[in-house]
């Protein structure tokens, strides 16, 4: 149907009215694009029954649709026979890809997800075709060297793009950074973040979450959810960073367990059972730091009044009591404290923040992503020395590390 001597990657700006069953759809160029949303779907359905098609489907020499796949779903519901085509020739699949990406990164409304997304497959492309024209002109060039009986071509390098550190160096190929009048990998993605209107630190966060997610079901997760708008690029690669910072802690604890092992060896007593038992021997003014996470519930705030009794025996003067307690009801947590603090002072209050939290309080609908925890000092009051931050959030702390 259409002219295959024609070899270069313009249109030769002719619509064709096309029937549809002659159009060829390609899962895989399908599959390269964001769906359309049910909103934008049906308005669009609905102008294309009262107008027709006022943008020409996009096809290649060989009737395989490039572009145009929502309009041609919604013209075979509206049960059409013939679609508007503009036929586009081109030397190469990759190119075609690249084109079908750029032409719907230009034309739909995209979130920032989806264009980081969209212009990291596009510079991926970018580099595939750059590195087979590159190498095909090098096999050109060492042809007609050799054919010239020229061995002195020690200076005519070839630079070849990389994409394992992407936007990164060029690797060299001769000894020269000669390019062959091909873009460098620098400009390729300074130029694309510009064309795409996502900043170069935003592209790079995109390109680390991507890599990640590869190896990791839970960031896949999360940058499937920003690719739909419902949560931010920001937010997944904060997610990332505290995956690396669980994975880099984990030889850090273990290497300390291993350490506190040797140190302490027959050194430290573990009391399991009720502490109002087990611990009723440990000697008035003998303790240093007590940490406890108590239950919350109504039922146990008799509990919280033995520990405070404790603690105002044991702690020697000036240790610390710090406890991490629900924000549900603090009110009757100080009331207890206040009617049974002994010789405790209540002295800061720590945000410890739950990022990876599901916890749900549905009695107040409310979902729980922070933990307070509060610390109090044993008098004479004093203002310690070493500064601390009262927000944590490096990374949610994982229990099964520390026992």
């Amino acid at each position: 149907m259409t002219d295959n001597n024609n070899n270069n990657n313009n249109s030769n700006n002719t619509i064709l009215h096309v029937p549809i069953t002659a159009i060829k759809e390609n899962n895989q160029y399908s599959s390269l694009l964001f769906p359309t949303d049910k909103k934008e779907y049906e308005t669009l359905k609905k102008d294309i029954a009262d107008n027709g098609i006022k943008v020409p489907l996009i096809i290649n020499s060989n009737n395989i649709l490039l572009d145009g796949y929502t309009r041609l779903r919604i013209a075979k519901e509206l049960q059409l026979d013939t679609v508007p085509c503009m036929v586009k020739h081109f030397n190469d699949p990759l190119e075609e890809e690249l084109f079908i990406l750029t032409v719907n990164a230009y034309r739909r409304h995209l979130n920032t997800a989806q264009k980081v997304d969209l212009a990291l497959r596009v510079i991926e492309l970018k580099s595939k075709i750059g590195k087979e024209k590159r190498m095909k002109n090098l096999v050109q060039y060492s042809n007609n060297n050799y054919d010239n009986n020229d061995s002195d071509n020690s200076d005519n390098g070839t630079a070849i793009l990389s994409t394992e550190n992407f936007p990164g160096k060029l690797s060299v190929i001769g000894s020269s950074m000669t390019n062959i009048g091909h873009d460098t990998a620098e400009s390729i993605w300074k130029r694309i973040a510009k064309e795409f209107n996502v900043s170069e630190k935003t592209l790079a966060k995109g390109k680390k979450i991507k890599e990640v997610s590869g190896k990791d079901a839970k960031i896949a997760e999360l940058w499937q959810e920003a690719l739909q708008g419902k949560r931010s690029i920001q937010a997944v690669y904060e997610r990332v960073k505290q995956k690396e910072a669980r994975d880099n802690i984990k030889p850090l604890v273990n290497d300390a367990k291993m350490k506190l092992s040797t140190l302490f060896n027959g050194k430290i007593k573990i009391l399991r059972g009720d502490f109002r038992q087990v611990l009723s021997d440990i000697p008035d003014n003998s303790i240093d730091l007590i940490f406890t996470d108590p239950p919350y519930s109504d039922n146990d705030i008799e509990l919280v009044k033995e520990l405070f009794l404790l603690t105002s025996r044991v702690l020697k003067p000036i240790g610390f009591l710090a406890v991490m307690y629900g924000q549900d009801h603090p009110d009757r947590f100080f009331q207890v404290f206040n009617n049974n603090n002994g010789t405790l002072r209540y002295y800061w209050c720590i945000a410890l923040h739950l990022p990876d939290s599901n916890e749900l309080l549905a009695s107040k609908n409310v979902e729980i992503r922070w933990k307070p925890i509060i610390l109090f000092q044993k008098e004479h009051y004093v203002r310690i020395d070493h500064r601390f931050k009262d927000y944590i959030s490096e990374y949610k702390p994982i229990k099964a590390l520390l026992t």
